[in-house]
């Protein structure tokens, strides 16, 4: 929290990510930090996967007995004796039924998560998280050889989501929008990174050094 919104003085810097959007994957554009409301449905639905399917253990014995009485699982309410857990594993049941449908679907779903026997808690945490692509320029940040930091700022430009001045001006800041390197052009993602003329410089330079025969596109082009 500190890192993305914080500043050293205890105020709130201007946030350019949600923590939705922090917590998807690099797939989807985000920096990988742990859903913990998706993950604790994944593993609550461990539970509900014990009790669902043919196996035989100490606990589900003592829940089917002693807790449900025999009624139903995907039909029974939460009841005030119930204990905090069993309340969480009955609202995780809810939510998943809403998610997919049906409790028919929802017991599809418990039985594509079973990998050998054993219950995949990723798979169920992919579902919960529920991402999705959002371009060819996120192939290969999972990398373990790029950086960590520089993947942040990948993403961030990728998305337009640094502090640039016409981001800043969109927030009501007034400052006056002028490239920081040219002081001629209007400062954006594109122009700072690409068509700022000492940027274009650079890249020809690093082009060149590199033998590679063309001029730098645009900022989605070039990612």
């Amino acid at each position: 929290m500190n890192f993305f919104w914080g500043i050293p003085d205890g105020g709130r810097r201007i946030v350019f990510r949600s923590l939705h959007q922090i917590s998807s994957p690099s797939f989807a554009g985000g920096f990988n930090v742990k859903d913990l409301t998706a993950w604790n449905y994944s593993l609550l639905c461990k539970w509900i996967w014990q009790l669902y399917l043919p196996c035989a253990s100490k606990w589900k014995s003592w829940v089917m007995n002693h807790v449900l009485k025999q009624d139903d699982f995907w039909l029974v309410k939460a009841k005030d004796h119930f204990s905090f857990s069993m309340i969480g594993i009955l609202a995780t049941r809810d939510h998943l039924i809403s998610l997919a449908g049906s409790s028919q679907a929802a017991k599809l779903l418990i039985q594509s998560w079973t990998m050998n026997s054993k219950f995949s808690i990723q798979s169920s945490y992919g579902y919960f998280r529920n991402a999705s692509a959002v371009g060819s320029w996120t192939v290969g940040l999972g990398h373990s050889s790029i950086i960590h930091s520089h993947k942040i700022i990948y993403s961030l430009a990728a998305q337009h989501h640094l502090a640039t001045i016409d981001n800043l001006q969109r927030r009501g800041i007034p400052y006056a929008n002028r490239c920081v390197l040219c002081l001629a052009h209007e400062e954006n993602h594109t122009h700072l990174f690409f068509t700022c003329s000492l940027s274009s410089e650079i890249w020809q330079q690093l082009l060149t050094w590199m033998g590679i025969s063309r001029t730098s596109s645009f900022l989605h082009e070039e990612l």
